[in-house]
């Protein structure tokens, strides 16, 4: 169950943080749902585990470079 609720927190991400969204309601949304799945990848018994915190990093890692790849395209697209 956690494992479908992981999967559809990062799917909203990655389709959410996509270069073209640029209205400020899309941003809100953007961080809402990077910072839901962070919190479902923390709560998760797989990423919870002393051996696998290096690939929970690395996956919050990669949320977070999308999410401030989307600013920054969309801060470049205004100007």
């Amino acid at each position: 169950m956690k494992l479908q609720k992981l999967k559809h927190f990062l799917g909203a991400a990655i389709v959410i943080t996509t270069p073209c969204a640029n209205n400020l309601e899309v941003k809100a949304m953007t961080n809402e749902s990077s910072q839901e799945a962070i919190k479902v990848i923390y709560q998760d018994e797989f990423f919870s585990r002393p051996e696998n915190r290096h690939r929970r990093d690395d996956l919050i890692k990669k949320i977070l470079e999308s999410q401030n790849e989307q600013r920054e395209s969309t801060w470049r697209h205004k100007q």
